[in-house]
């Protein structure tokens, strides 16, 4: 379980989890969960939208492999798309595209994620942990950071079509070797609600970009 800036480096990694525990456990276990909820993580306070009056909390980016926090956005459900929502989840998608090409390129470009790890538990946790700390170190030195992720590595958008082309990270990636989340359904807390709405309407109004309306044709 990991947290991913939008500089593709990460910002916090939870290694070494029972594989059998199931998905929502893994992050429920966690201690970044745990400080979040205690409200003692170094989270930055709300702040005003950029060109709005209205404040909104800082948030994690997530999928429906997560239960819904006010700190954690997922999409709306494919039951709930009306022209808003489908602009929600849209916009929500390109930030988790940041998450996917941080995870991609750490997959990539680290030979020991071809197939499952064959270590022990606290040597793989080594391992895992010492690619996450080269991967940060290649994205932060100016040196190597071009050579480490050049363009044609990234999944990038055209605007223009609202298409996506996939990046190189992908060739060669053994899926096998990473296991994704899985859904979790049932009902959604009102408060974390209350603030997708926020952004909902935001993204809609003050916060819309001029190529976000493709998705609806």
């Amino acid at each position: 379980m990991a947290l991913v800036d939008s500089d593709l480096k990460f910002l916090y990694a939870d290694v070494g989890r029972n594989g059998r525990m199931n998905d929502s456990g893994v992050w429920a276990a966690t201690d970044l969960r745990a400080r979040i909820d205690r409200g003692i993580a170094e989270f930055p306070k709300a702040a005003q939208l950029p060109n709005s009056t209205k404040t909104a909390p800082f948030v994690i980016v997530g999928d429906e492999g997560f239960g819904m926090k006010p700190y954690l956005m997922r999409p709306f459900p494919a039951s709930e798309l009306e022209d808003a929502e489908r602009i929600f989840n849209y916009r929500l998608s390109r930030g988790r595209r940041i998450v996917e090409n941080g995870f991609g390129i750490l997959r990539n470009r680290f030979q020991v994620y071809g197939a499952p790890l064959r270590h022990k538990p606290d040597r793989a946790v080594k391992v895992v942990k010492a690619t996450i700390a080269l991967h940060n170190y290649l994205r932060t030195k100016n040196g190597t950071r071009a050579r480490y992720t050049p363009p044609d590595s990234l999944d990038v958008e055209d605007v223009l079509t609202v298409t996506v082309r996939q990046g190189s990270w992908r060739k060669g990636v053994n899926d096998k070797a990473v296991f994704p989340l899985e859904r979790i359904g049932g009902r959604q807390p009102d408060d974390a609600k209350a603030v997708r709405e926020v952004f909902r309407d935001y993204f809609m109004n003050e916060g819309q970009v001029s190529w976000q309306w493709k998705v609806l044709e």
